[in-house]
């Protein structure tokens, strides 16, 4: 069964679906797009960025303000968000202007349980540590992530997709319901 028709499976039966990757690669947001467009046009879908919410409005100044200093702030995301925007899907900024990452977890996942509300399926589209739904622990920081504070309201509503560039077999990719190879398509681990 090809990658995106087990996708599409798992994407169906859910509410949230993380999409956990690395910022600033220029495959990654390309697999998105193509992925969202193609894929998810028959679902009434809302992405979530990790951008900060101030600039919805103002999306070329974020991307001319942030080039350089932001992970989000490349012409690769640009693009991305003119392609979903070019298709009439819908997009959300959800990020603001956070002190901790405790604070930045909790923000993150209070905003996605806020566009919840609305009753559409909604893409959320992070760094893959804030999509992970257990807690971490980074350099001795334990972490409550995005994802754990989702699944514990959630539960099976919420689905966690990490994207990688490799099939490195990293360990981190245990933490996921499904790992995608962004430079081919490859689904590397198992949709359960």
């Amino acid at each position: 069964m090809k990658t995106e028709k087990k996708m599409i499976d798992l994407i169906k039966g859910k509410k949230v679906i993380m999409f956990g990757e690395t910022h600033g690669t220029k495959k990654m947001p390309k697999f998105l797009a193509k992925f969202i467009i193609n894929e998810l046009k028959d679902f009434d879908i809302i992405v979530a960025l990790e951008i900060p919410k101030e600039y919805e409005n103002k999306i070329d100044e974020y991307f001319k303000e942030g080039k350089g200093k932001w992970s989000f702030a490349t012409k690769d995301y640009y693009n991305l968000i003119k392609r979903l925007k070019s298709n009439n899907i819908k997009i959300a900024f959800i990020d603001g202007y956070i002190t901790s990452q405790e604070e930045k977890e909790e923000n993150l996942a209070k905003e996605i349980l806020n566009i919840n509300k609305n009753n559409e399926k909604i893409i959320v589209i992070t760094g893959d540590i804030h999509a992970s739904p257990f807690p971490i622990n980074v350099d001795g920081l334990n972490i409550k992530t995005t994802g754990s504070i989702l699944k514990k309201v959630l539960k099976d509503d919420l689905a966690n997709v990490r994207l990688v560039l490799n099939d490195d077999g990293d360990k981190f990719n245990n933490n996921f319901e499904a790992v995608i190879n962004c430079n081919n398509g490859i689904l590397l681990k198992n949709i359960k």
